[in-house]
């Protein structure tokens, strides 16, 4: 008599079992896998697009220092020295200074604008189509860097613009400037050297402005090992803390167009 085949024996149930895990086991690893993979990636292009447009939108300032209007003609397109109360009241030291080991720099612009880096239309009413003199500030607080811009009165001081100050990025765990200085009086721009606030004097010709950014990306659990590294902005050495997160060293120098020919 033929007998057919009721059902599985305990072993074939088990070794079925056991394939099915080692296979559920596999598509788990691979699914978390490309998760990290994507969190990575995601991590990298945001800290990179973050990077490269905050050092454009610095850079076509730069380019722009020192540019003045028909009556003004050249201005100064560092600020060293200048002290303007905010739309508060509170007086805000607007001049570019460097912030020392473990400290960030600040970089303050001057030039003839159309618009303030806050969005302020500086050629409201039509009184002047070319604009205004305004003063831009760049410095950082709380891991962030920000903007605040004060223009300049027809009869002498400044006046602060609303709001006092706009954030443009956060993530910044450095901010390091240098100010390429021209030394030859021979006509021709060239910098012949690089140095800090701290060693910029009034009378020097600036001629380019080099801009350092340390960014790391808002996630600090990726797939990436811990421990603190030392990694070089501009002049500083700066050491990272022991997290996960991505970090990336952004700099830029941009030509001031707008300069004292007479000190070139």
């Amino acid at each position: 008599m033929k007998h057919s085949q009721q059902g599985l024996t305990l072993v074939e149930l088990m070794i079925a079992l056991l394939l099915g895990l080692l296979l559920s086991f596999a598509a788990i690893q691979l699914l978390v896998s490309n998760q990290r993979t994507f969190s990575l990636q995601e991590a990298v292009a945001g800290v990179n697009e973050d990077g490269q447009t905050v050092l454009r939108y610095i850079a076509a300032d730069i380019r722009n220092a020192g540019r003045g209007g028909q009556i003004e003609g050249f201005v100064q397109p560092v600020v060293l020295a200048l002290s303007v109360d905010d739309s508060e009241g509170n007086p805000v030291a607007f001049q570019s200074t460097d912030g020392g080991a473990n400290g960030n720099d600040v970089l303050v612009v001057s030039y003839l604008a159309q618009r303030a880096c806050q969005g302020a239309d500086l050629t409201a009413g039509g009184a002047n189509p070319e604009g205004e003199i305004v003063v831009n500030r760049y410095f950082v607080v709380d891991d962030s860097l920000w903007c605040a811009s004060v223009r300049q009165l027809e009869g002498g001081g400044y006046a602060a613009l609303a709001p006092n100050a706009v954030e443009l990025i956060s993530g910044v765990d450095s901010f390091q400037v240098l100010y390429g200085v021209d030394g030859s009086l021979n006509g021709e721009i060239g910098a012949t050297r690089f140095v800090s606030a701290t060693d910029l004097a009034a009378a020097d010709s600036v001629v380019s402005i080099r801009v350092g950014l340390l960014l790391r990306s808002s996630d600090t659990t990726l797939p990436v090992p811990a421990g603190g590294q030392t990694v070089s902005v501009l002049d500083q050495q700066v050491v990272t803390p022991e997290d996960r997160a991505i970090r990336r060293v952004f700099s830029t120098t941009a030509q001031v167009r707008n300069v004292y020919w007479d000190g070139i």
